[in-house]
This record gives C-alpha cells, structure tokens and sequence, in this order.
C-alpha cells in the first residue's frame, strides 16, 4: 500500500477515535446484542468469514471476543444478500467507526457503519426490524444490517455509481444531489480513504 494513503488512513482513524464519545461500560454492556450461544460457538467458518473475523479482531471493536464469530457471519450474509463485495464493506467499516461497535460521531451517527439515527429508523421501518431508540444502533447484528441495507439503496439510487454512492453514504443523499444538480463536483477524502481501505484489504489477501 502507498505510504501516503497509509497515513491518510491512519490520520483519518486517529481522530475519528478522539471524536467519538465513549459510553460508560454499564450502558455499553446493555447495548450488547442478544446472540444465541450456539451462533456464538459454531467451527464451521467460511474462508470469507474467517477473513471478517480476524479484521474484527485487528481492531477494538468494543465487543466480547466470543460476540465477534456471529457478527462476521453476519457481516458476509448481509454482503452477499445485498450483492455487495465484502471488502467493501470491511472499508466503510474500517474509514467509519475504525471498527469500534460504540463510536458516536459528533453529528450523532452510531455503530459499526455510522449510521443517523432518523436514517436507522426509517431503515428499520422499512425493513421490518424492532427499534428502540438511537441506540439500537450499538447492536452490531442490527447496525450491519441497516448499514448494507442503506448502501445498496443508495448503489441503486445512483444507478450502480459506487463514487456517487459513497459520496452520499458519507454526506446524505440530499446533500449530493444538490451539488450534482448545481454542477459541483463530489467530496473527494472520503471517496480516497475507502478506496485504499479497499486497496489494503485486497493487498492483505493477494
């Protein structure tokens, strides 16, 4: 990976984690997901879920090791059922929340993918999944649901422009669509940063 792009990642990580706002352990430990103990202890493992498994485990996801299995199973089946590419994930993943479950950015977004909490909601509407409150979006389980959910609507949206998608995974739709109406160009950083996120995950498999 380029030296640059490696520290514009790491850079992009450092004050991603010095602006979240932490929750106190009792709360965090009551926003743990409910995962059934046979799900948390299954050997079967596929190549791709392995994969997920040592990337949440790479970082301080905030979670019980014994959590992790069922969350990168869930991570890979989310993925392929949307027909989005793991690794792509793992990067929004990885430039988001630097896989910590508990992040709050400082506009609100919660979770492993950083997702509003009025967009969680609607989501989960939506799609017919129980909400209760913003922060149901520190269930991880729930969290990887709605955020591969939302990123192929906006895929979608944008006809299968995976830039225009992210652009407006990182900035809202509405956002985007004015600059495009208005003739701006797109917000570049993020679009950067996820594609070497990208960029690494494939060179760490090759």
């Amino acid at each position: 990976m380029r030296p640059l792009a490696f520290a514009a990642i790491s850079l992009l990580s450092l004050a991603t984690l010095a602006s979240l706002w932490l929750t106190t352990p009792q709360a965090a430990a009551q926003m743990l997901p409910d995962i059934e103990p046979a799900a948390l202890q299954t050997p079967q493992m596929a190549p791709a879920e392995r994969q997920v498994l040592r990337f949440l485990r790479s970082y301080h996801t905030g979670l019980a090791d014994r959590q992790l299995p069922a969350i990168a199973k869930t991570l890979v089946a989310e993925a392929e059922h949307r027909a989005l590419d793991v690794d792509l994930v793992l990067a929004v993943i990885f430039v988001e929340s630097s896989g910590y479950n508990f992040a709050v950015s400082p506009v609100g977004a919660r979770g492993l993918m950083q997702i509003m909490p009025n967009t969680g909601q609607d989501l989960a509407r939506r799609h017919g999944h129980r909400w209760h409150g913003p922060d149901a979006l520190f269930d991880p389980i729930l969290n990887l649901k709605l955020g591969t959910t939302y990123l192929r609507e906006l895929l979608d949206h944008y006809d299968g422009d995976i830039e225009t998608a992210l652009a407006a995974y990182n900035w809202g739709p509405g956002h985007v669509d004015r600059r495009i109406a208005s003739g701006q160009r797109l917000p570049r950083l993020y679009l950067r940063l996820v594609r070497d996120a990208l960029e690494q995950r494939i060179d760490q498999r090759s």
